[in-house]
């Protein structure tokens, strides 16, 4: 999905902040929202479809829309928020609808400067911008307008607000000038194929936590070599399919672990899967650097100090 803007009015920055987070976050706002992704991964959830955001990425919640952001293999992430207003809609369209008018648009202004006219049609101030776009080499030059609309906002002057609104300008039209590019390059490479391949194998194994999964299985459900399935995994999240699967059903195990003390250690083992109990206590072990008996121990023991409890 794309979004039309029209700087013909700035858009009113609200808020700009830099987080940390690996927790989940799940929130309407009735402000506009851009996201950068400044280090690390996530997953956001809008309108019912699940995004894999990484380093470099750049994500855009319109006003008033529902969304869910989670941590990716409990990794912490770094993101840039932009919390703006604007006068005017935000309008969506389809990237086709979008490919034709910028096409037009394109050709008209080629007709223009070949008959060395100097009456052009009236200046067009709308941006576009994606669901989601990957910056590529254009990641440093974002995050440093990031920075000035973030500086801008700390400064303690009368033109603060006009200065952020500004920069967010700017920004927005560097992340549109990208997105122009890609439409009119022909190559749909605003939602990459791989994306959507690894988010079909992201909600398979979330739906199927509890069962045995395979490479084969997963490649199956994809419609992908097991091969493609590994590079698709590496290149965007930085693991395997089975280092992932065996992260999630650990982080599960423990929550498990944690609200269900009076479950034995192997029923929750093979709830989530796991068919052999030494081969989870060592992968437990590895990722937490206690066996899953030492934690139960450990959180059966637990009183919180009195200053937690103030």
């Amino acid at each position: 999905m794309l979004y039309r803007i029209n700087l013909l009015s700035i858009p009113i920055v609200k808020a700009a902040y830099t987080v940390i987070r690996k927790t989940v976050w799940d929130i309407s706002d009735s402000q506009n929202i851009l996201i950068l992704i400044k280090k690390g991964s996530c997953q956001i959830t809008m309108n019912g479809t699940k995004h894999i955001l990484n380093c470099g990425d750049a994500f855009f919640v319109p006003g008033g829309t529902h969304y869910r952001r989670e941590p990716i293999n409990d990794e912490l992430c770094t993101l840039c928020y932009a919390h703006f207003v604007h006068q005017t809609p935000i309008i969506e369209c389809e990237q086709e609808d979008a490919k034709k008018e910028l096409s037009e648009i394109h050709t008209q202004d080629l007709e223009n400067i070949l008959k060395n006219r100097d009456d052009f049609t009236e200046p067009d101030f709308t941006v576009y911008i994606p669901t989601k776009l990957s910056l590529g080499a254009d990641t440093e030059k974002a995050f440093e307008i990031f920075d000035e609309i973030q500086n801008s906002q700390r400064k303690d002057s009368l033109s603060r607000n006009i200065t952020a609104s500004l920069h967010l300008s700017r920004l927005l039209t560097r992340l549109s000038n990208i997105c122009i590019k890609q439409l009119l390059s022909g190559k749909d490479t605003i939602e990459v194929a791989s994306s959507r391949k690894l988010r079909r194998a992201i909600n398979y194994i979330q739906t199927h936590i509890s069962e045995p999964i395979s490479l084969d299985t997963l490649s199956s459900v994809c419609h992908i070599s097991k091969q493609q399935l590994i590079r698709y995994f590496k290149n965007e999240l930085g693991t395997t399919p089975i280092a992932y699967i065996n992260q999630l059903k650990v982080g599960r195990t423990k929550e498990y672990l944690q609200r269900h003390p009076e479950i034995p250690i192997n029923e929750v083992c093979a709830e989530l899967g796991f068919e052999d109990p030494l081969y989870f206590s060592r992968l437990f072990s590895k990722t937490y650097g206690e066996s899953p008996s030492q934690y139960r121990k450990r959180v059966r023991n637990y009183k919180p100090s009195k200053e937690e409890n103030t």
